[in-house]
């Protein structure tokens, strides 16, 4: 490894330290361009810059309900007010922001953030939690972005019930205070 990407490498963590120490960064405005099925949450991998790219978790629990019959799973792409995985947090207007935005704009569904699979899995759902909830069992703060998502290709099905893909992790672009 370079001195450079070993310089920037500790830069990136210091900074994520900092932010953690501090309560976080606010990020007042999310454009959540595509949602993808994942393996495991975008925020676990370690030195993304976020003025960049935006690769957010779900939450602490990626995916809340399976629906064998119906094949689809659900899950909260973004809670407000919350300290999350990267050490970000937005408010409730950003994830609603992000939300409409999306449905509006992008509609894109993605594989591990590098596969289209818009011909695999749709989304039939989506809304924001009217109050502190209940899904699966998993408790669902008020404002969080709910995700519904049909599993229309048998191999993708396959994968989710035997959890290797465990949730969703959205990609786009966030603006920060």
């Amino acid at each position: 490894m370079s001195h450079l990407a070993s310089s920037i490498r500790a830069a990136k963590s210091a900074a994520a330290t900092l932010r953690s120490k501090s309560g976080g960064r606010e990020l007042l405005s999310i454009e959540c361009r595509e949602i993808s099925l994942v393996d495991r949450p975008a925020a676990s991998l370690p030195g993304l810059d976020h003025n960049v790219l935006l690769l957010k978790s779900v939450a602490a629990v990626e995916i809340l309900k399976r629906d064998d019959e119906e094949q689809t799973i659900t899950g909260a792409v973004l809670t407000p007010n919350v300290l999350d995985k990267q050490g970000d947090r937005y408010g409730a207007k950003a994830v609603r922001d992000a939300a409409h935005a999306y449905l509006r704009d992008h509609r894109k569904v993605r594989l591990m953030h590098k596969q289209d699979a818009d011909d695999r899995a749709h989304i039939v759902e989506s809304w924001l939690a009217p109050a502190d909830l209940t899904i699966g069992g998993h408790a669902v703060r008020e404002g969080s972005w709910i995700v519904t998502m049909k599993i229309v290709d048998p191999g993708l099905w396959r994968d989710v019930r035997a959890g290797r893909v465990g949730g969703f992790s959205i990609g786009g672009h966030a603006t920060s205070r």
